[in-house]
Parts: C-alpha cells; sequence; structure tokens
C-alpha cells in the first residue's frame, strides 16, 4: 500500500488527471489528497472533462482559473461548463484564447459578450496568430500600433509588417517593445525601414 504525505497524493492524483487515469484519482483522493483546483487543473489541459466533473463535486470552485486554462487548452466543452458555474469574465477568456491561437473560443467568448477587440487582438499578436489578428480587425479593432507593439514583443515580424502595412505609424514603441522582448531580427527591420 502507498505511505505518502497529502502533497505527495495530491501530486500523484494531479499527474494522474492530466492524464485522464479517473481511478488514480479517486484512489488518491480516498487516500487523502485534497487540492481539488489542482487536480482539476491538470484535466483541464487536456480534455478529461469527466474528472474535471468529479473534482468539482468533491470542492474545486476556482472557475476562473479552469475557465483561463480551458480557454489557454483549447478546450471549449470546458469554459462553456466554467460559464454555466458563473465565471462571466469573456474578455479575459478571449484573450487567454487569442493568445494560444483558439479563434473558435475567441468567437465564443464575443458571442457571449466580450467586447475589448483591441486587447484581444493585442493577445493573439503576442502569441504571433495573425488570422485572429485579422478577424478582430474586421470586427472593429483599431490599435494597430498597439497591436504591432505585442507582436514585436512576442517576434513575430510577419504581424508586424502586416499591422505596419495597415497604417501603424509608431515605429519608435514598436523598436522599444522589440528591444524589451530581444527580438533582435525585428529591431533590424524596423531600423532598416527608418533609414530608408
Amino acid at each position: 500500500m502507498l505511505q505518502h504525505g497529502a502533497d505527495d497524493l495530491n501530486m500523484i492524483a494531479a499527474y494522474a488527471a492530466k492524464g485522464g487515469h479517473i481511478s488514480i484519482v479517486n484512489a488518491m483522493i480516498q487516500r487523502g489528497a485534497k487540492d481539488f483546483n489542482w487536480i482539476a487543473t491538470e484535466a483541464v489541459k487536456n480534455g478529461h472533462a469527466k474528472i474535471v466533473e468529479v473534482m468539482m463535486q468533491h470542492g474545486a470552485n476556482d472557475f476562473e482559473l479552469l475557465a483561463i486554462t480551458a480557454a489557454k487548452s483549447g478546450r471549449l466543452d470546458i469554459v462553456i461548463v466554467m460559464i454555466h458555474r458563473g465565471e462571466t469574465n469573456f474578455n479575459l477568456l478571449a484573450n487567454k484564447a487569442a493568445e494560444s491561437g483558439h479563434l473558435y473560443i475567441v468567437d465564443t467568448m464575443i458571442h457571449h459578450g466580450a467586447t475589448e477587440l483591441d486587447w484581444i487582438a493585442c493577445h493573439a499578436a503576442l502569441g504571433g496568430h495573425l488570422n485572429i489578428v485579422e478577424e478582430m480587425i474586421r470586427l472593429g479593432a483599431t490599435e494597430l500600433d498597439w497591436i504591432a507593439c505585442r507582436a514585436a514583443l512576442g517576434g513575430h515580424l510577419n504581424i508586424v509588417e502586416e499591422m505596419i502595412r495597415r497604417g501603424a505609424t509608431e515605429l519608435d514603441y514598436i523598436t522599444a517593445y522589440a528591444t524589451m522582448g530581444k527580438q533582435h531580427s525585428i529591431v533590424k527591420a524596423i531600423i532598416s525601414r527608418l533609414i530608408k
């Protein structure tokens, strides 16, 4: 029989949850694992909705954390469950989904009431997701300079160039963000534009 402290049991349960092994999770809970939010969060990362449900029955209640993790992991089904549990920060969830490249979650959050299109575009730019940036611009995002800055910080020259092509003009700020992100190729590309 396993002889472990509560921390060990929580860790074993969390790893089991990440792998979808509900029987091991249940065994660790019976032995004393109690960090239900951590266990549920690990289950969310790989889309193990049944384990998430079981953890909520045991007391997992950090719905914002679970929703954020689901949005970042591309798990719309779990995001929806968290919305039904009361998580309503649709802008935050859209930002996290955008940064990870999950347009379908961004669209769903906009449908539910996310309105901060410029911030969503900035998060998408930081993550390198031009398709989401373009969709947010199509829907009304206008802060091209800030979008370019976030793209520069994340090292995404293609997005920086597209924002400049569309009208971003604050090359000094864009260069500063590229410098903060240690994105030397972007700094060089912008300086070469300035020299021309």
